[in-house]
């Protein structure tokens, strides 16, 4: 499904969680022994409920690093292992964009300089779970509430000289 963060579940070392979970299992550790950080910003989950996707959009990272033991200390007591995400910066050239629609969720991805100094980026996905699991169930299952997730991420950066960058 194109989720760069998913592809971590695949490297050895990390344990599928159980269906419906969407938990980081390291080394056979509990989950809370490691940890999923954003830019430097601890997220619990960094998996929408049910482990179907992550919860930021692929075309929106740098890159992954997977720390499955050894962890530096400046990410505490964790003994399982370390998932640390870096976001990429927002195109200075020109407009680019992303789209897609699925099954299970569509989202919308953007960046976009504006001016020389600054450039935006943006992004919204929501899950179509709710809508189309009662539409192909039968009306005797009588689903009463549906998975639902909505994400969404904005980086602004802006460049005061050649050197730096806020």
């Amino acid at each position: 499904r194109g989720d760069a963060l998913r592809a971590v579940e695949l490297l050895p070392g990390v344990g599928r969680p159980p269906f419906g979970v969407g938990l980081l299992i390291v080394r056979g550790s509990a989950p809370n022994d490691s940890e999923a950080f954003i830019d430097g910003i601890p997220v619990p989950l960094i998996y929408h409920f049910g482990g179907l996707t992550s919860v930021y959009n692929s075309y929106s990272l740098e890159k992954i690093d997977f720390f499955p033991g050894n962890i530096s200390v400046r990410y505490g007591r964790r003994i399982g292992g370390i998932v640390e995400v870096t976001t990429k910066d927002p195109a200075r050239d020109r407009l680019h964009g992303v789209a897609e629609i699925s099954v299970i969720d569509t989202f919308v991805t953007v960046e976009a300089p504006l001016g020389d100094k600054v450039s935006i980026s943006g992004g919204l996905r929501r899950s179509f779970i709710d809508l189309i699991l009662p539409a192909v169930l039968p009306d005797d299952v009588g689903v009463r509430q549906a998975p639902v997730y909505i994400d969404y991420q904005f980086k602004l950066n802006y460049y005061p000289s050649k050197r730096d960058r806020v």
